[in-house]
């Protein structure tokens, strides 16, 4: 079913809108697709047997730190996507139909890695079949929404995207927490809370640099250095906003879990 619905656009996109259209789109989802593989997949292929093994409040906690973690790696990637899309065009000005594409397909990209980690938790708490029915419904309403909209073109297409994606992401959230007693909605809000500030801070130093003439539309070498800068902002800032979840975060990289 994963399989069916990640290519299910492709399919369609060049069913009907032909090649040159497949090939705006499959670009933009390639780029936006990348955090979700190197963050979500990650990030839920190392937390799925840990919730397995978790009972309680251990488990409960655990749910809660993969999904501060996802959305805390995810928002800053999805967000630099977002105000680094028109650099598409240094691949040439062909590129350029591309850009919307990616500004909405990174937002589902975030929606989709959160939802992959609401799955994750509904089969690690034994609720394999609700994971099934979830993606399952994911898969047939973005089905049938893409084919009255797909003839709109690539845009249209990447917006479903989102508000599918959207749509079924909030009640998997609420099935997951259901599945998992215990979870708490302050705790998440404090854990990802630092993500967010440092995000924004992000931001604005990305669009302060993007408003200097000698940097904005400066080639790969400006491209580069701008992306160099954000990341080192959103890590200061982390790092001074979020001390504890700082902390917590070396602590874990350096421990050496034993199987049983």
């Amino acid at each position: 079913l994963e399989v069916v619905q990640l290519n299910l656009d492709y399919l369609l996109v060049a069913r009907v809108l032909g090649a040159l259209a497949l090939g705006h789109y499959s670009l933009s989802y390639r780029i936006a697709n990348m955090p979700y593989l190197m963050v979500a997949v990650v990030v839920t292929g190392a937390a799925f047997p840990y919730l397995c093994r978790a009972r309680g409040g251990d488990r409960a906690r655990a749910a809660e730190v993969a999904l501060a973690v996802t959305f805390s790696l995810m928002l800053p990637a999805c967000l630099l996507l977002v105000l680094l899309a028109d650099d598409l065009v240094l691949l040439g000005a062909e590129w350029a139909p591309a850009t919307p594409v990616l500004l909405l397909l990174a937002g589902y990209a975030l929606l989709l890695a959160l939802l992959q980690v609401c799955l994750t938790v509904l089969n690690a708490a034994g609720r394999p079949g609700v994971a099934l029915a979830v993606r399952l419904g994911h898969l047939v309403v973005l089905g049938v929404t893409l084919l009255f909209v797909v003839e709109r073109g690539i845009v249209a297409v990447a917006l479903v995207q989102v508000a599918v994606v959207a749509a079924v992401a909030v009640p998997a959230l609420a099935l997951a927490r259901r599945a998992v007693p215990g979870t708490s909605a302050a705790r998440l809000r404090a854990d990802v809370r630092p993500a967010l500030v440092a995000s924004a801070a992000m931001a604005l130093a990305v669009l302060g640099l993007r408003a200097l003439d000698p940097v904005a539309g400066g080639g790969v070498a400006a491209l580069a250095a701008t992306t160099l800068v954000a990341v080192l902002v959103f890590l200061v800032v982390m790092r001074a906003v979020g001390a504890d979840a700082w902390r917590a975060v070396l602590g874990l990289l350096r421990r050496r879990e034993v199987l049983a």
